[in-house]
């Protein structure tokens, strides 16, 4: 007789995700236009509270980060949090072909959101889906502060980004919160820096100026 497959769970699923440094299929890369840059879009349909990718990058405490002096666009892609009551970041300024970091903004109706678990003792941010989302739709989290310069329309060239973003910390075991609290805030940067930069700023890349921020 045959047995029926176990199903996974969001965290396992995030976990082996993790684990292997992998993204989980189910997403692809597509440029949307100069405003808004790269995205990222499902290429087949993801359930609500399933995991979806993780925002990859190199686990730096706040003082190594101070220490690397960053450029304006370098810094786009730092993500800034709390882990342990001590502030860390993860660097995801290198383009490694991991799509977490392009993954744009939607303050009005995202259909995911930035969640932090602990693997093996270190912090990791995913983003889970938080409805059902169709094949073709794309990935959105809203970046939590309401002074993102690209909410106001301002236009910039193609590679501008800037996006910085916060969370609260994690617990000590594999494990997972999905409670809207405790996820990821992103930090606003100022319209006239964005401008100046034409990359990024502190913090993840969500998309040209992950849309305005993001050097995609």
């Amino acid at each position: 007789m045959l047995k029926r497959k176990r199903r996974t769970s969001p965290l396992d699923d995030a976990r082996t995700c993790i684990l292997s440094a992998k993204d989980k299929p189910g997403c692809v890369e597509k440029f949307i236009d100069c405003y808004k840059g790269r995205g990222v879009y499902a290429s087949e349909p993801i359930e609500a509270g399933a995991f979806i990718l993780e925002y990859r990058g190199e686990l730096l405490s706040m003082e190594k980060c101070h220490s690397r002096h960053y450029s304006d666009i370098e810094s786009t892609f730092l993500f800034d949090f709390e882990w342990q009551k001590r502030h860390w970041c993860i660097d995801a300024s290198k383009e490694d072909g991991s799509l977490g970091r392009l993954v744009n903004d939607n303050h009005k109706s995202p259909n995911c959101v930035m969640k932090k678990i602990t693997v093996n003792n270190r912090p990791h941010l995913c983003l889970f889906a938080v409805k059902q989302i169709e094949t073709g739709d794309e990935i959105e989290y809203n970046y939590g502060d309401s002074k993102w310069p690209w909410r106001g329309k301002v236009a910039v060239g193609p590679d501008i980004v800037a996006a910085v973003q916060t969370t609260t910390p994690y617990p000590d075991q594999t494990s997972q919160d999905y409670s809207k609290r405790d996820g990821v805030k992103q930090v606003a940067v100022s319209p006239d820096r964005v401008a100046a930069v034409q990359t990024t700023t502190p913090y993840p890349d969500h998309s040209t100026l992950n849309s305005l921020v993001s050097m995609k």
